[in-house]
This record gives structure tokens, sequence and C-alpha cells, in this order.
């Protein structure tokens, strides 16, 4: 059983509780990942070399 508390939410919590209107947390990982491998391609294609 969860106890209700009244504190406010600190900065960390703000970071990575969604606002409304907002996706969760997990959805936003997963766009994030596939916008950075989008990203990664480009640059391969043009001759970057990455790790």
């Amino acid at each position: 059983m969860t106890t209700k508390t009244t504190k406010p939410l600190s900065d960390t919590e703000k970071q990575f509780t969604p606002q409304k209107g907002e996706v969760s947390p997990e959805d936003a990982r997963t766009k994030a990942t596939i916008f950075a491998a989008q990203i990664k391609g480009r640059m391969k294609s043009k001759g970057a070399k990455l790790k």
C-alpha cells in the first residue's frame, strides 16, 4: 500500500514525469533512440567516423 504525500515534486522528478499532453518517458526514450540512429546514419553516409 502506498502513502499519499503532499510534498511538491523535486526537479529530478519533474524531468522524468510527463506533463499533461506529453508522452511517457519510455515513449520519449524510444523516439530519441530512433532519431539518434537516423542522425548517425546520415553522418556515416557523409563520411563521418563514429565509434
